[in-house]
């Protein structure tokens, strides 16, 4: 996920939710403490070194914590990354260093700049700007600084469409999107499958004819990003349905993935008729679309939790495909 770096717009340092932010959440973010996190990450069977930036491992923790819930409150099956990194990307051998918050590495691969060490596959990293603030205007730097996430958020959905969601955890659901899904389809294919599946996927060639047949629609339904390839389409793609089932404390209000691609449950559940429709509107105990749960989420109770009916998009079929792995 990169940021659109070609502007300078004023910071006016607000903390609102359009973003996700609040000042609960800021103050949490500003007494973290990263070695605590990354000890909790490792009992989870995550390595983590956060190099001290306390806003990407409390980011971090948090989609860790919301992708465990879903998958032990609703049986999903979504994997997480084995290792999660902060590092300067611009000393890493990868194209659009300067401008990229995060990516994912699904296999061991040399990344590291005239050095041999192997980084670990299944792992996500996220940028220190360090390169990119040395080489930065001034009025630009505050781009680079992770403690303007809630800001650099905003601007990415509203300003340049390249994000799904204006959320603060929409970089972090993005990444970890990756991971999920790279390991989907290994699990169905096979690490060696999966490897010549990305070389024949991100051709230039195949790029080409995704865009040519896709990027209309990725586009409209998703964000302009999700157009970029056919990975980029998922991960654009759930952190919208994780976002839509965050209450204001980001706690689960709904399951995301209920009768969706991402669900193993396949089994759909009827739409409630205008009549029904009518009678839960008027019944405060039942969630709406998109609005906060009134029951308490932190009640592990499948009952503490409301069903969210799930309406088909266009794009659903192209992205099924996609999240098994038939490109």
């Amino acid at each position: 996920m990169r940021i659109n770096n070609q502007k300078s717009y004023q910071n006016t340092n607000s903390i609102n939710f359009s973003a996700g932010m609040t000042q609960k959440i800021a103050l949490q973010i500003q007494n973290t403490d990263t070695f605590k996190i990354s000890n909790d990450l490792a009992k989870k069977g995550i390595d983590s070194d956060f190099k001290g930036n306390k806003t990407v491992a409390w980011c971090s923790n948090k989609v860790v914590e919301i992708f465990e819930q879903i998958n032990n409150l609703f049986g999903e099956k979504i994997k997480l990354p084995k290792g999660i990194y902060v590092e300067d990307f611009g000393k890493l051998n990868i194209q659009s260093k300067g401008t990229v918050l995060g990516l994912c590495n699904f296999f061991p691969a040399k990344l590291y700049k005239n050095s041999d060490k192997i980084l670990n596959g299944n792992v996500v990293l996220f940028n220190t700007f360090e390169t990119e603030m040395k080489n930065s205007s001034q009025n630009l730097k505050q781009y680079f600084n992770w403690d303007n996430i809630n800001e650099i958020s905003d601007i990415d959905y509203y300003y340049f469409g390249i994000a799904a969601t204006p959320h603060f955890l929409n970089t972090f659901i993005h990444e970890f999107a990756h991971a999920a899904h790279e390991n989907n389809i290994s699990d169905k294919i096979g690490g060696k499958n999966l490897l010549k599946l990305f070389e024949k996927a991100l051709s230039d060639k195949s790029i080409q004819k995704f865009q040519n047949k896709n990027e209309k629609l990725l586009s409209k339904e998703i964000c302009k990003y999700a157009a970029k390839s056919p990975f980029e389409a998922i991960a654009c793609d759930i952190p919208q349905k994780v976002v839509k089932s965050l209450d204001e404390d980001l706690s689960l209000t709904s399951n995301p993935f209920e009768n969706t691609i991402y669900s193993i449950n396949k089994i759909k559940t009827p739409e409630k008729s205008a009549t029904d429709s009518q009678k839960r509107n008027s019944d405060t105990s039942v969630l709406q679309v998109c609005k906060p749960c009134v029951s308490s989420p932190s009640n592990t109770a499948l009952g503490s939790f409301a069903h969210v009916p799930y309406r088909e998009t266009s794009s659903d079929k192209i992205l099924e495909k996609i999240w098994n792995g038939k490109l």
